[in-house]
């Protein structure tokens, strides 16, 4: 039987970033919680009816229907290594290619792909709409590109 010293025993847990897919020790990496949608249910339920005595006489009962939906989301967990997370964008300069350049920049930016790209750039970022929201997304740090990561915060 084997027994392990406690040099051998005190290993550092190794993880993949997920920025350049390297894998490093953890005390060099950092550990970023997201939500992700991971699924969505609907319900319908109801009482058939049946019939019910009301002063002697038999009457039908109203069926009582109802509906229900739920979209799940959970906490993914990942980890990125330090030289990555040093090196993602810039708040002002996120701010100002989202405000100047937004239509043009940001499906680039998120990694949007297909036909969801090109709608984003011919309907000026979803009627202008989505613009505006990826412009305050990019001013409050919370805009993240195509591997989740968010830009740096000013606060």
């Amino acid at each position: 039987m084997k027994r392990y010293g406690a040099e051998e025993m005190n290993t550092i847990s190794k993880s993949t970033c997920i920025s350049c897919h390297y894998t490093k020790p953890r005390d060099e990496m950092r550990q970023r919680s997201f939500s992700e949608k991971s699924g969505h249910s609907v319900g319908l339920a109801g009482n058939v009816g049946g019939m019910i005595k009301q002063g002697g006489v038999m009457k039908a009962r109203p069926g009582n229907k109802r509906g229900s939906a739920r979209i799940n989301y959970r906490t993914k967990k990942q980890w990125i290594c330090n030289e990555c997370w040093k090196g993602r964008p810039r708040w002002i300069t996120t701010l100002l290619k989202t405000t100047i350049f937004g239509p043009l920049y940001v499906p680039a930016y998120k990694g949007m792909e297909g036909i969801s790209k090109v709608l984003y750039t011919i309907t000026l970022g979803y009627f202008v709409i989505g613009w505006v929201k990826d412009i305050c997304l990019a001013f409050l740090g919370g805009l993240r590109n195509a591997d989740g990561l968010p830009n740096s915060r000013i606060f």
